[in-house]
């Protein structure tokens, strides 16, 4: 016969290795949840708008990328399909900062996409007349750096030939400061004005893309 403090202890180990089982299993399956993963085929033209395409599109040597948490970022070739995976992102908890830039190898245009806090989207300005451009999207927090003479920060809204809106400019100093390469984005932004039809900021485009929000 098997002493009644045995057996509570037998039933007691068998009780810790269940609660151990169910939390490993509820674990992995957070952690592999195909509804919180999506995958997106598109390319982006020089203008920084997106279109999408179908997968027989990409090919082995296309971009391929993992976005599943802040921090991450990813350079994406323009007018090159390219496939992106978003992996367990909360659109209500993140934003997505996206730029137009030089590669500095190549001297082609390149986009990057980068995952940040939405509490903590933030741009920092080390040198005069220094450009950061921004996606659609929240305007970032700004910063600029104490070694340099105080100058005035300008914001623009950025468009395309189409007047659409694609994001922001953020420059450290203004046109009259010295500043001349803001002119394009300004004068971009003056003809768009005159138009019967004022063109409307678009501030989600990035989050509507990536995740598939009409």
């Amino acid at each position: 016969m098997i002493n009644i403090n045995v057996f509570r202890i037998i039933l007691l180990l068998i009780s810790l290795f269940l609660s151990i089982f169910i939390f490993s299993c509820k674990h992995f399956n957070k952690n592999t949840n195909q509804d919180n993963v999506q995958i997106i085929r598109g390319e982006i033209n020089e203008d920084g708008d997106f279109k999408k395409v179908n997968q027989d599109k990409i090919k082995s040597d296309h971009q391929k990328a993992i976005l599943s948490s802040i921090g991450d970022e990813v350079e994406i070739p323009i007018n090159t399909p390219f496939e992106l995976t978003i992996d367990n992102l909360d659109p209500n908890e993140i934003d997505l900062q996206f730029s137009l830039e030089e590669n500095e190898k190549t001297g082609y245009k390149i986009g990057r996409i980068k995952v940040v806090d939405k509490n903590e989207n933030v741009v920092i300005l080390n040198e005069k007349c220094q450009i950061a451009n921004t996606g659609p999207g929240p305007i970032p927090k700004v910063f600029v750096s104490e070694k340099l003479p105080k100058q005035q920060v300008v914001i623009t809204p950025r468009y395309n030939s189409k007047c659409e809106f694609l994001g922001w400019e953020i420059r450290n100093g203004s046109i009259e400061q010295g500043c001349i390469k803001g002119k394009d984005v300004l004068n971009q932004l003056k003809k768009c004005f005159e138009k019967k039809k004022p063109p409307k900021y678009d501030n989600d485009y990035w989050i509507r893309v990536l995740f598939g929000i009409d």
